[in-house]
């Protein structure tokens, strides 16, 4: 009876630690980039998905800042003709968002999402992309930088609950539920 309970006591401290050292990994990028992944509800991705679906042209779908993989899922399943991309640099996060690529839920994305491990300030903006931010204020003002110095064409940009400083919207939806997030579209 003893040693069953010292081996239950032994994998109770075991997956502590491996709790402990997973929220010091996200502790430090949050402080290091100052943005905390932060999931976005179900009624602000059917807000973001029905907007990308009145953009048939654009092709590929880039999250950036895609935390745990939700919004890219959700996108995925919904939006099942676009390419969707994932760029998350926080590494527990990331690795999360990436049990999309396994072969399970490749069946169902058919090949179509990828995750990347990337600062997202400095990946290339390209030409003809959806980009979708929940970002708050100063990465917001980090990422318009990015978006001055590619200078996309064709490209839209939707963000969830925080406006991009110094851009007016083409238009603003409004996610239904508790928070009634807005959802800001720019057109570049």
């Amino acid at each position: 009876m003893c040693y069953y309970l010292a081996m239950l006591l032994i994998f109770l401290i075991l997956i502590a630690c491996i709790v402990l050292v997973l929220f010091v990994f996200i502790l430090t990028t949050s402080l290091r980039t100052g943005v905390v992944p932060m999931p976005s509800l179900r009624n602000e991705r059917m807000v973001v998905s029905n907007i990308l679906k009145e953009y048939p042209d654009i092709q590929t779908i880039v999250d950036l800042g895609s935390g745990w993989g939700g919004l890219v899922r959700y996108l995925a399943l919904r939006i099942p003709d676009r390419k969707i991309i994932g760029v998350e640099k926080s590494l527990v996060p990331h690795l999360f968002s990436g049990f999309s690529a396994f072969p399970f839920w490749q069946r169902y994305y058919q090949g179509r999402v990828s995750h990347e491990q990337g600062d997202l300030y400095t990946r290339k903006i390209e030409n003809r992309q959806a980009c979708i931010t929940y970002l708050s204020g100063p990465a917001m003002k980090k990422l318009r930088e990015s978006f001055e110095r590619d200078r996309p064409t064709g490209s839209i940009l939707i963000s969830i609950a925080f406006a991009m400083p110094g851009w007016t919207p083409v238009r603003i939806e409004y996610a239904e539920g508790v928070l009634h997030s807005a959802v800001y579209v720019y057109e570049l």
